[in-house]
């Protein structure tokens, strides 16, 4: 249990259950430069996306897979399709949701300090290196949007103080 979260998140990934190729044996600053390499300093979000008529070509122009999104005129008018679905407006595939990728690029463990507290939504890993979408917000806030969290003591011991010292913490004893 994370000590950012009280769940398994992203700090434990990196720091206490160890990516491949860690051991009990391995520093801190170790485990960090594993993860940096097997991931290539990088992490990525699945994120609600509202279209507009200015955006969505460029959004089609970055997906480039005609079946996930892409518009076809038909009658004069275009149809916006996703995942094959079929949408008559903008509108109606937004109002369905629309989710797109954002990339989250890191350098050094001061980088990766707001996300600690990020619970890991999906990864793939081979012997070769991680794939890792970390979730639309961290379980603190998603933990507030709920009344227990609120008249509990949880709220007191995770958060934005423990960030705080974190940081802290990291810029002491490597920067």
């Amino acid at each position: 249990m994370s000590k950012f979260s009280g769940r398994c998140d992203l700090y434990d990934h990196i720091y206490m259950i160890g990516c491949r190729g860690t051991d009990n044996n391995t520093s801190e600053k170790e485990r960090f430069e594993i993860f940096k390499k097997r991931t290539g300093g990088l992490l990525h979000q699945r994120v609600l996306f509202n279209l507009d008529k200015y955006n969505i070509d460029k959004e089609i122009e970055i997906i480039n897979n005609e079946k996930i999104l892409c518009k076809k005129k038909v009658n004069n008018k275009y149809r916006y399709y996703y995942f094959g679905e079929e949408y008559k407006t903008l509108k109606a595939l937004n109002k369905r949701g629309y989710y797109c990728t954002i990339d989250l690029p890191f350098d050094t463990m001061l980088d990766l300090v707001k996300y600690y507290g990020y619970i890991i939504s999906t990864m793939a890993s081979d012997e070769d290196g991680e794939y890792i979408y970390i979730a639309n917000e961290s379980e603190i806030d998603e933990k507030r949007k709920h009344q227990y969290f609120r008249e509990s003591n949880q709220n007191k011991f995770y958060g934005e103080y423990e960030l705080s010292e974190e940081y802290i913490r990291l810029v002491k004893k490597y920067y």
